[in-house]
């Protein structure tokens, strides 16, 4: 896919090519079997992975890097000299060479641009992509931060990375467990935010047990669902159950617990499905 995404991105990779951006965002939602609507900061936290805008502006350095090492004589390298005296007399137009010159220094590579040269081209890569990835980390952990307190995913997730659960090989729990985290289900903590008029959180009440119809307490505690969490909740959130207890478990640090949280929230969407969207 990438050879497709990225052609030509050399010439052009400056723009933020938002449909680009949206169709590799619809990939990723696939594979995670989420709605369209989910946040796109929980997608790539999820995954750990960036936009395709850092790999953009990567291979636009390498393209530079050819250009000054092409013959003065070719015609690439005309054009570019030709673009550097325009960016020279008129600062305000904008060229490729114009952009790749905001873009060293929007990175803190001012300097690079001066010199027109580098001590080793793959170092410097590599330092400039891993400061576009700190650059991007800061922009994902406000975006998070941003999202509503009854969201769960802002209050499992500290840093952008792939989840160890995703190598679960049942698919349906793998997706059971990765709808419950980026809030992609049909509990009504959720669903209270679908249509014009939208339910305040607060008013988002289970039926049975009059409290907030939340992942914690479809998954925890709602009387509905007896049958389907034996045999899968661990002995601290069976005697004591408590919200620190339940991200830990829906954190899903220990292998041993994959398939345990698959399963049940597999089985418990799985039911409320049944029960009450199918009636």
């Amino acid at each position: 896919m990438s050879p497709i995404l990225f052609y030509g991105c050399e010439v052009w990779g400056f723009s933020r090519a938002d449909p680009i951006e949206r169709f590799y965002l619809s990939f990723l939602k696939s594979l995670l079997c989420v709605k369209s609507s989910t946040p796109n900061c929980f997608v790539y936290g999820e995954l750990g992975v960036y936009p395709l805008i850092i790999e953009r502006k990567c291979r636009i350095l390498k393209y530079w890097f050819k250009i000054l090492k092409s013959d003065d004589n070719s015609l690439l390298r005309k054009l570019y000299n030709d673009m550097c005296l325009i960016n020279m007399f008129y600062p305000e137009r904008v060229t490729w060479v114009s952009m790749l010159k905001n873009m060293l220094k929007q990175y803190g590579f001012g300097h690079v641009w001066m010199t027109h040269q580098v001590r080793c081209e793959l170092s410097f890569l590599k330092e400039f992509r891993q400061r576009s990835y700190d650059m991007y980390l800061q922009t994902w952990q406000e975006e998070v931060d941003m999202t509503s307190n009854y969201r769960m995913y802002k209050h499992i997730k500290q840093s952008l990375q792939f989840e160890g659960y995703l190598w679960i090989c049942n698919k349906s729990f793998r997706a059971a467990i990765t709808k419950i985290r980026l809030s992609s289900h049909l509990f009504f903590i959720e669903r209270g935010r679908w249509g014009r008029t939208k339910i305040d959180a607060t008013d988002r009440i289970c039926e049975l047990c009059e409290t907030m119809e939340d992942e914690y307490h479809c998954l925890i505690e709602c009387p509905r669902f007896v049958n389907e969490r034996k045999g899968c909740l661990p002995l601290n959130l069976r005697n004591r159950p408590s919200m620190y207890s339940f991200i830990q478990f829906i954190q899903c640090q220990e292998k041993e617990m994959y398939n345990k949280v698959g399963l049940l929230c597999f089985k418990i969407m799985k039911e409320y499905k049944n029960k009450y969207l199918l009636q």
